[in-house]
């Protein structure tokens, strides 16, 4: 975040705040599923364990520095340097308990497939446990967090695909997913890339010739993003950042090939 003001008798201010962060963490866990076939349906249920963390790394840097002469009528010229690089951290990601299941049925030469999955909530929990700092200068401000931490809410996404084969050459898909954000409402995502709510709607096609066959995909997706402010708290002497509502679309195109031995 980079900021700048000045007010009606030529004070201005400028403060800048940076936060960097890289980290890998491995772990493993268990995903097992379960399907019934019969003639014309099929219906399976699957079930993924939490993360079982084995072993990451982490490094963190921060800058919250600002210049102020003064831009609220009355207050004094303040200045604050703020500037920290931790590095040969640890590293700690959980992930929920999720339990899925689908449903699908055939009608002579087109098939329906529904299906859901449940995500459990996470606890708050820190992703790199770096410390906080003191700013170099003045020595009197607060200590500036450097930790990484993340939560998630417990949610439903659910899908349903239509595939209908026109004859032994050719085949049509169209499908429609939600993909909602597992960040809470409010809650800055320090730790995770974004929180979108998408709907997502798909549509394919695959033509077959001898034992290859070719598949063209159209993907378009949509949504919104939670309203949170980008800075919930800036320096003194800079105006509090608003809330931005923002909207999403994408159209994402895709070729695929299959070989059949």
């Amino acid at each position: 975040m980079s900021a700048q003001v000045e007010n009606g008798t030529g004070q201005a201010a400028i403060g800048i705040r940076e936060y960097d962060f890289s980290y890998d963490n491995w772990a493993a866990l268990v995903k097992l599923g379960a399907e019934y076939k019969a003639s014309d349906w099929s219906a399976g249920v699957t079930l993924t364990t939490p993360r079982l963390g084995l072993f990451g790394g982490a490094d963190v840097g921060a800058s919250l520095s600002y210049v102020d002469q003064g831009v609220v009528t009355g207050s004094p010229p303040t200045s604050q340097i703020a500037s920290n690089y931790q590095s040969q951290l640890s590293s700690t990601y959980h992930s929920p308990l999720s339990i899925g299941a689908g449903f699908g049925k055939k009608w002579k030469g087109t098939r329906v497939d529904i299906s859901a999955e449940w995500f459990a909530a996470v606890p708050k929990f820190t992703i790199i446990p770096a410390v906080a700092f003191q700013p170099q200068s003045p020595a009197t401000a607060d200590t500036v967090s450097m930790a990484l931490t993340a939560q998630y809410r417990s949610l439903v996404n659910w899908g349903v695909g239509i595939q209908h084969q026109f004859s032994e050459r050719y085949n049509a898909y169209a499908a429609f997913r939600t993909d909602n954000t597992a960040i809470p409402t409010g809650v800055r995502s320090m730790g995770t890339v974004v929180n979108w709510n998408l709907l997502h709607a798909n549509l394919g096609v695959q033509a077959t010739i001898g034992r290859a066959a070719i598949i063209l995909g159209l993907d378009m997706a949509w949504g919104s993003k939670d309203d949170v402010s980008a800075a919930t708290d800036p320096p003194p002497g800079l105006p509090a950042v608003p809330t931005i509502d923002e909207s999403y679309l994408s159209i994402t195109g895709a070729i695929g090939f299959k070989f059949t031995y």
